[in-house]
């Protein structure tokens, strides 16, 4: 057997020990190195979102105004453009909504207004019903009490 420095001995001697501390040395610098390296890249990563979101915060709500007009008049006539276009035409008459549309909006309504009532008488009778249970638990607590401590 060797009686050298081996891997995870305990330093008993003065070489051993001066080895001993040598290496750990050398890991903890190359863990530090490894961290700051990371650091390092990970400022350079903040440094260059920031660089690409600058432009967020210097928007103001005038800024962009003239531009953001334009852009919204295109949107508005290429969305009435192409609603024209799937109705196949577009036609004024009376007030503006149709008999098919108002007896749509009124099944609707109707529909609404019924499960709503529905609703309303269901959950009155499970409240009542959770009345009744309650009361009954208080009976037989009061007559178990009752028969425990007369």
């Amino acid at each position: 057997m060797e009686m050298g420095a081996a891997e995870g001995s305990f330093p008993d001697t003065e070489d051993n020990l001066e080895t001993h501390a040598k290496k750990t040395i050398t890991k903890q610098a190359e863990m530090w190195l490894r961290i700051d390296g990371v650091l390092h890249r990970a400022t350079e990563l903040f440094g260059e979102w920031k660089a690409k979101m600058a432009h967020w915060s210097d928007r103001g709500p005038r800024d962009y105004e003239a531009a953001d007009k334009e852009s919204l008049r295109e949107l508005v006539r290429n969305t009435v453009r192409a609603t024209v276009e799937i109705q196949g035409g577009y036609q004024e008459g009376g007030n503006g909504s149709s008999p098919q549309w108002r007896n749509w909006v009124m099944t609707m309504l109707g529909t609404l207004i019924v499960i709503g009532i529905t609703g309303l008488i269901v959950m009155y009778a499970n409240q009542k019903a959770m009345s009744e249970r309650m009361d009954g638990f208080e009976r037989r607590i009061s007559n178990i009490e009752h028969k425990l401590w007369p």
